[in-house]
C-alpha cells in the first residue's frame, strides 16, 4: 500500500515537471544584444550584433564616375545605410565628398557646377585674374617654361601639375561638416582611398592623413595628373591595380559588398587607329582583368549604362548621374529585404512560426506598430518579430528592448515587447568662450530637448548647426560631444570657434616662412575665415615656388594652429618665347630666372631677346611682394635696340590714292639703370614710380633719314596699369588699361628736360558664345623737347591697318580703333577667329599742329589660329584719309598692306 503510494506521487510529480516544462518551452524570449558604432563628433551608438555592415566599393571612370552619385542616392533610398566605402580614381572624389558629410544634393551640385575638365587640361596655366600684373606679363610671353635642379631639367612627369584640382579638394575638405582628427573612421562613413604606389606597384590603402591629398592621389590618372608624393611613396592612380576595389572592403569587415562599376570598356578594333589609344588599350587590358578578379568578390554589382560616355568628357554630368540612379533602382528592388534575410540568419537558431496574435488589452506603442506592420495578419515568425526589433533599435531612441511570445494557449499567441527608452534631454551645456555662439548652438538642438538622447539624430544636428558656421566662412569652428549624463539629463558639448594660435609651416621648404604665412590674413580675433584660405591658396599656388600644398586645422596642446604643408618646387626657371612676323622676322627670347632667391621669395633673372632687328639684354631682381606688405619693386640693367624703318611719301600720281615708301633705316640703342618701387592694387593693377638713367642713341643703319645723337636720360615716371582681361591672346571680357606721366630732368644729371604723358584704354565686350567687340583709344602728349627715342609711334598689324611699323613717329598721339572677333564653328587643327577693325589716328611733331582734318583711317581683317606657341595672325589692311578737296569721291586710299605673325607679343 505504501508502495502504491510512492508510485502514484512519482507518476504525478514527473507529469507536473513534464507539463511545467512544456510551459516553459511554450515561452520565448528575444533580447537585443549591441555593439558599439562610432560616429563623428566623439558620439557612440548601440546597435544590434547581428546588424549587417554595408560595403560600397566605388570605382573609377573619370567623368563617368559620376553615375555613383545616383547610386548612392538610390541605396539612401531604400533604406540602405553605408557603413563602408573603398574607392578608388573618381569613386574616391564622390566617396570622400559623401563620407565627409556633405549630402547628396550638395555633392550633384558640386559636379555639375565644377569646371572639370580645367583640372586635366594639357595647358595647366593659372587663371589671370589670380596673377600680378608682372606675372601676367611674364606668362602670357613664354610658348613653355622648364624647371631647372642645377643646369639638370626637370622634365614633366605629366600633362598637368594637379594643382588647381589640389586646391579644390583641400578647399571642399574645409568647407566639410566633419572633418578628420586622426583617421578616415571618423567620417560618416568608414572611408578608404586605394592608391598604387610607382616605386613598388603595390597597392596603398590611406586611412589617416590629409583627406584631400588621399583623394587626389587616388586620383593621379597617369600621364594626365602629377604623382602625390607621400613620405617615401610616389602615389598615382589606385585603378592601375583595384579600379573596383570590393576586396579592401572585405578586409574592413563589410558583410554585404555593393560594387559599382563605371570604368570604360576595351577600345572597339576600329577605334584603335591613333597610338595612345593603342597605349591606353595596353594600359586598360591588365585593368580589366584585375577589375573581373575584384568584382567576383561583390554580393551585387552596379554598373550603368552609360554608353560610350567618354571618361575625359565632363558634359552632360547630369545625364551620367541619372544613369547611374536609373541602373541603382533596378538593381536594388528587393536588396533591403534580401540584407534583412541575412541579418535574420544570426538572429534566431531555428525558425518558429505563430498564429493568431492576440492583441493585449493596453498595448504598448512599439506592440500597436508590430500589429499595423501585420497589416491585420495575425500569424508571424520569430525571424518577422527579431527584424522588427533590430529595427526598432536602429531607430537610437531606445537603451533596451526585450520581447516575450507565449503560446500556451493552443492556436493562441500573446506578445509583450518591453521597451527602455534612453532618457530624456533635459540640458544642453555647451562649453566654449563666446556666449552669443553658446545660445545660438542651443536653439539650433533645441528639438533634441525633452527627448531620448539619440546619437544619430545628434550627429544630423551637429552636422546641419556646423554647416550654418561653414556657409559664414568659419571652416575650423567644431562642437563635439562630450558625454551625456542620465541621471540628470543633461547634455554636454564643446564648441571651438577655431581661433588660430599661430601657423605652422612643415614639408620639405627652405623658404622663410614668411614668405609662405604672409598669404593667410588671420583677424585680430584669430579667425581665419574661408575666402582668406582659399585666397592664400591660390597666390601661394601662382607663386609658383611650391608644390604639394595642403592647408588644415591642427591641434597641438588644446590650441588650434593653421598648418601648411608644402614642398619647395626646383627655383631655377627657363622660358622660352618664340615670335616671327613680316617686320623684324623670327624673335627668339630667353628668360632664366631663380623665383626663389636664397629662399626669399624675390626673383633674380635674366632675360635675353634675339633677332636680326631688335635685340635686348636685362638682368632683373624683382619682388611682387616685399616682405609682409603689399609694395613691390624692381632693379635692372638693361642694353637694348631696336632697328627703325623711315618712310616718306612717294610722289603723287592720283588725288585718290596715296603710298609711302621706306627712304631709310636706323637704330634705337637704350642702355641703362632703372629702379622701380609701387604697390599691388590687390591683382588687377598696380601704381609704381620708376626712376631711370640711361643713355639713348640713334645712328642711321642706311640713307640719312634721321640725325644722329646720343643722349643721357635721367627721368621720373609715374604710372597706374590695370588688367581684368580674362585670358590671353583672346579675351573675352576685362579691360586693359595704362597711364602714366613721366619726366626728364636736367637737374638731376640728363642732357635734357622733357614731359611726356599717354593714356591707353582697351575693352573687351562678349555676347552669344563666340562674339566679342573691343573698343581702344590712345592718346599720348609730350612737348617740344621729347627726343625721337621716346616719341610715339603709328602703324602695323595691331596697331593701325594700313601703315607699316613705326610708318609715323610724333610727339603727339591720338589713336582709336573698333575691332570686332568671332570665333568660328570649325577647327582646323586650331580655333579660328575671324577678326575685322577700323581704326583712326594720327601723330603730329608739336601741340601747334593738332589738326582732327589730319586724322587717317585704316580698316583691315584678320585670320587668327590659336595654336599652342601662341597665335597665328594673317591680315590684310589698307588706310585712307578723307580729302575735302575731292567733292565726288572725297576718299583717297593707300596701298594694300598684308601682314603676318606667329607667336607672342614681347618687348
Amino acid at each position: 500500500m505504501i508502495r502504491s503510494k510512492h508510485i502514484l506521487a512519482f507518476i504525478f510529480l514527473t507529469a507536473f515537471f513534464v507539463n511545467a516544462q512544456q510551459i516553459q518551452n511554450n515561452t520565448h524570449t528575444y533580447e537585443i544584444k549591441t555593439k558599439t558604432k562610432i560616429l563623428p563628433f566623439g558620439v557612440k551608438q548601440e546597435i544590434p550584433v547581428n546588424n549587417l555592415t554595408i560595403g560600397v566599393a566605388l570605382s573609377g571612370g573619370g567623368a563617368r564616375g559620376f553615375a555613383q552619385i545616383g547610386v548612392l542616392k538610390a541605396l539612401l533610398e531604400e533604406g540602405i545605410n553605408i557603413d563602408i566605402i573603398t574607392s578608388t580614381s573618381m569613386g574616391s572624389i564622390v566617396g570622400g565628398l559623401y563620407s565627409m558629410g556633405y549630402n547628396i544634393q550638395e555633392i550633384d551640385s558640386m559636379a555639375k557646377n565644377t569646371n572639370w575638365a580645367e583640372f586635366i587640361k594639357l595647358n595647366s596655366k593659372s587663371d589671370r585674374s589670380d596673377l600680378y600684373i608682372d606675372q601676367k606679363i611674364t606668362e602670357d610671353k613664354a610658348i613653355f617654361s622648364l624647371r631647372l635642379d642645377g643646369f639638370k631639367p626637370v622634365i614633366p612627369t605629366s600633362l598637368n601639375n594637379g594643382e588647381k584640382i589640389s586646391n579644390y579638394l583641400n578647399l571642399a575638405t574645409l568647407k566639410a561638416p566633419i572633418h578628420v582628427n586622426t583617421s578616415f573612421d571618423e567620417l560618416k562613413t568608414k572611408y578608404r582611398a586605394v592608391c598604387t604606389d610607382l616605386l613598388t606597384g603595390k597597392p596603398i590603402v590611406l586611412n589617416s592623413g590629409s583627406l584631400s591629398q588621399a583623394m587626389r592621389a587616388s586620383a593621379s590618372v597617369s600621364f594626365l595628373l602629377s604623382p602625390v608624393n607621400l613620405d617615401t611613396l610616389m602615389l598615382v592612380d589606385g585603378g592601375l591595380i583595384a579600379n573596383v576595389p570590393v576586396t579592401f572592403a572585405e578586409e574592413l569587415g563589410a558583410d554585404y559588398i555593393i560594387a559599382v562599376n563605371t570604368t570604360s570598356e576595351l577600345h572597339k578594333k576600329e577605334d584603335l587607329d591613333l597610338p595612345w589609344l593603342i597605349a591606353d588599350q595596353v594600359v586598360s587590358i591588365p585593368m580589366k582583368e584585375l577589375s573581373d578578379l575584384q568584382l567576383k568578390k561583390a554580393n551585387i554589382i552596379i554598373s550603368p549604362e552609360l554608353d560610350e560616355h567618354l571618361a575625359v568628357d565632363f558634359t552632360k554630368i547630369n545625364s551620367v548621374i541619372d544613369k547611374g540612379y536609373e541602373k541603382a533602382k533596378i538593381e536594388l528592388e528587393g536588396l533591403k529585404k534580401h540584407l534583412d534575410s541575412l541579418s535574420a540568419i544570426n538572429l534566431v537558431d531555428t525558425l518558429i512560426s505563430y498564429k493568431n496574435l492576440t492583441p493585449n488589452n493596453e498595448p504598448t506603442k512599439e506592440e500597436n506598430f508590430f500589429y499595423n506592420i501585420l497589416n491585420n495578419s495575425k500569424n508571424f515568425t520569430n525571424i518577422d518579430l527579431a527584424l522588427y526589433i533590430d529595427s526598432l533599435f536602429l531607430t537610437g531612441d531606445y537603451k533596451k528592448i526585450k520581447t516575450e511570445i507565449n503560446d500556451v494557449v493552443v492556436d493562441e499567441t500573446e506578445l509583450k515587447i518591453y521597451s527602455v527608452l534612453n532618457e530624456k534631454i533635459s540640458n544642453i551645456i555647451i562649453s566654449g568662450k563666446s556666449d552669443s555662439d553658446k545660445t545660438f548652438i542651443s536653439e539650433s538642438l533645441i528639438d533634441l530637448k525633452h527627448k531620448p538622447f539619440n546619437a544619430k539624430k545628434l550627429v544630423d544636428n551637429i552636422i546641419n548647426t556646423i554647416n550654418h558656421y561653414r556657409k559664414s566662412g568659419f571652416v575650423f569652428a567644431e562642437i563635439n560631444f562630450e558625454k551625456f549624463d542620465p541621471v540628470t539629463g543633461n547634455l554636454f558639448l564643446k564648441f571651438d570657434l577655431g581661433e588660430i594660435s599661430d601657423i605652422v609651416v612643415e614639408g620639405k621648404t627652405k623658404t622663410n616662412k614668411e614668405v609662405t604665412t604672409r598669404e593667410f590674413e588671420i583677424d585680430n580675433n584669430g579667425i581665419i575665415k574661408f575666402d582668406k584660405i582659399e585666397k592664400g591658396l591660390i597666390n601661394l599656388r601662382n607663386s609658383y615656388i611650391f608644390e604639394n600644398i595642403i592647408v588644415d586645422n591642427k591641434h597641438i596642446n588644446g590650441k588650434n594652429y593653421l598648418n601648411i604643408n608644402l614642398n619647395d618646387r626646383p627655383s631655377s626657371l627657363l622660358s622660352v618665347g618664340f615670335r616671327v612676323d613680316n617686320e623684324n622676322k623670327t624673335q627668339i627670347s630667353f628668360d632664366i630666372r631663380d623665383i626663389n632667391l636664397f629662399g626669399s621669395g624675390t626673383e633674380l633673372g635674366l632675360l635675353a631677346t634675339y633677332s636680326n632687328r631688335v635685340r635686348a639684354i636685362i638682368l632683373e631682381h624683382r619682388a611682387n611682394r616685399l616682405f609682409n606688405t603689399y609694395l613691390t619693386y624692381n632693379v635692372n640693367l638693361f642694353y637694348k635696340f631696336n632697328d627703325v624703318f623711315s618712310y616718306i611719301d612717294d610722289p603723287v600720281i592720283s588725288q585718290t590714292k596715296f603710298s609711302r615708301s621706306i627712304n631709310g633705316e636706323y637704330r634705337q640703342i637704350y642702355y641703362g639703370a632703372s629702379v622701380t618701387i609701387g604697390t599691388q592694387v590687390k591683382k588687377f593693377g598696380n601704381v609704381t614710380l620708376t626712376g631711370k638713367y640711361e643713355f639713348n642713341k640713334i645712328k642711321n643703319k642706311s640713307g640719312n633719314s634721321v640725325l644722329p645723337g646720343k643722349n643721357k636720360l635721367v627721368n621720373l615716371k609715374l604710372q597706374s596699369t590695370i588688367d581684368t582681361q580674362d585670358k590671353y591672346p583672346y579675351p573675352t571680357k576685362g579691360i586693359y588699361f595704362k597711364g602714366y606721366y613721366e619726366t626728364g630732368q636736367s637737374l638731376l644729371g640728363g642732357d635734357l628736360s622733357y614731359v611726356k604723358a599717354e593714356l591707353y584704354y582697351k575693352n573687351y565686350f562678349s555676347f552669344g558664345n563666340s562674339h566679342t567687340i573691343y573698343p581702344k583709344i590712345n592718346i599720348g602728349f609730350g612737348d617740344n623737347t621729347l627726343p625721337l627715342s621716346q616719341q610715339y609711334s603709328l602703324g602695323g598689324q595691331s596697331n593701325f591697318f594700313g601703315m607699316r611699323d613705326y610708318e609715323f613717329r610724333g610727339r603727339q598721339l591720338f589713336l582709336a580703333s573698333i575691332g570686332y572677333r568671332y570665333k568660328l564653328p570649325i577647327n582646323i587643327f586650331f580655333p579660328i577667329y575671324l577678326k575685322v577693325r577700323y581704326d583712326l589716328g594720327t601723330v603730329w611733331s608739336f601741340p601747334n599742329q593738332i589738326r582732327f582734318k589730319d586724322l587717317r583711317h585704316g580698316v583691315g581683317t584678320t585670320i587668327s589660329f590659336d595654336t599652342p606657341i601662341g597665335p597665328a595672325d594673317f591680315s590684310i589692311g589698307r588706310s585712307f584719309k578723307l580729302e575735302r578737296s575731292l567733292p565726288n569721291n572725297p576718299i583717297s586710299w593707300g596701298d594694300i598692306l598684308l601682314y603676318f605673325s606667329i607667336g607672342y607679343y614681347f618687348n
